[in-house]
């Protein structure tokens, strides 16, 4: 209405050619929401997202996005061998392109080796006195350190080996009780890490996009402490990096992401249904700053109540009739009966709890669809 009103005054109080240079003018056009996960939010250093839900299709489309437009190198750690395929990078498999013990002094890969036991339920410290003097052995007879050296050199060989070059006191450590434990503990691995052949540290493979395939728990958590060590030491040069965990939830710990967001760098763990996983998902939501979730089946509750509930106004109405009949007193004369009827009408307003988003409306988004989170709120938006 306001519109017509408008162009109707124009037109019986400007000039023709006013008029039609003004009808002809381009009308500007509402920029559309930008609902895009960011590396870096507006004054923020770095963001915590998520991204969880729908088709592999539609994580692609928003990964690609993600690594397209991040101001930072990109490691991705993934279980997902198309991954790297569907963002444009080539794989580096992890026996074949990384090693993890490459680079470092005797000290620092005792320590890293003694958490990847730890989180994987060994005890790290019995064995520590061994590991660091059979890692010191291996240094000594290669000239370097390398993940390959250690699986393949189990406690007896080297035992036996420094016996015969006459280091007596090398060998007797070999033969500790922990050093049963460092057998088991290099087995599990080298039953976890296929392959072999000379590799770099992380460090040495960070380009715009790295991308690690990781196909067992033993080798994500391998990975992934190598990479909070990494992390560490490129902050302390002031080098950022973006961190992106695909798939990875199934494999690390609630108290393990809790870690990776300690180091204070942009960080998007995607899976494909994230609120299912409750521990995983209450870690990975600490200090959230934006999320894009697709349609979730099993963890559709778990995101409705994340997302919280709106007090709405329930309006109740009442209605009555009551009726009353005498013999007498109606009529003419008062000779018939009397009937009285009443009415009654009430209404009443309570405040009742109602989700925010009802799990339904998760479970029957559309393609394509997503509720986009950031600074607390969730949007509806659609690619």
């Amino acid at each position: 209405m306001k519109n017509f009103l408008t162009n109707l005054l124009d037109a019986v109080f400007l000039d023709e050619s006013t008029y039609k240079a003004l009808q002809s003018a381009p009308q500007p056009v509402p920029e559309p929401r930008v609902c895009q996960l960011s590396a870096r939010g507006e004054g923020q250093a770095y963001t915590h997202c998520i991204l969880s839900g729908g088709s592999e299709h539609e994580r692609y489309q928003a990964l690609r996005q993600y690594t397209a437009h991040a101001d930072a190198p990109v490691v991705v750690l993934t279980s997902d061998r198309d991954l790297a395929a569907a963002l444009g990078m080539r794989a580096q498999y992890l026996c074949s392109g990384y090693d993890p013990l490459c680079g470092k002094t005797n000290r620092q890969a005792s320590i890293l080796l003694q958490a990847v036991a730890r989180d994987l339920g060994l005890n790290g410290s019995e064995m520590g006195f061994v590991l660091r003097q059979t890692l010191e052995a291996l240094r000594e007879d290669n000239g370097a350190l390398s993940l390959e050296d250690f699986l393949d050199t189990d406690c007896a060989s080297l035992c036996q080996k420094q016996f015969i070059s006459g280091d007596d006191a090398g060998a007797e450590v070999q033969t500790l009780a922990a050093s049963r434990a460092l057998d088991d503990f290099r087995d599990l691995l080298a039953r976890n890490i296929h392959g072999s052949g000379p590799g770099k540290p992380l460090s040495q493979l960070y380009g715009p996009l790295t991308v690690l395939l990781l196909r067992s728990e033993a080798e994500t958590i391998l990975a992934f402490e190598d990479l909070l060590w990494t992390l560490e030491e490129r902050l302390d040069a002031g080098i950022n990096t973006v961190v992106v965990l695909d798939g990875m939830c199934s494999y690390l710990t609630p108290k393990q992401l809790r870690q990776l967001y300690k180091e204070k760098q942009p960080t998007l763990i995607c899976e494909t249904d994230l609120p299912a996983m409750e521990e995983a998902f209450t870690a990975a939501v600490s200090g959230l700053s934006a999320a894009m979730f697709f349609r979730h089946e099993s963890g559709a509750k778990n995101l409705s109540n994340y997302a919280g509930s709106v007090k709405r106004a329930q309006i109740s109405n009442s209605y009555g009739e009551t009726s009353s009949e005498s013999e007498w007193g109606g009529g003419p004369f008062g000779l018939f009966g009397n009937t009285t009827k009443s009415y009654t009408k009430g209404m009443s307003t309570v405040l009742v709890e109602e989700p925010l988003i009802r799990p339904e409306q998760i479970r029957n988004l559309g393609n394509e669809e997503f509720y986009y989170y950031q600074r607390g709120r969730f949007l509806r938006c659609q690619f």
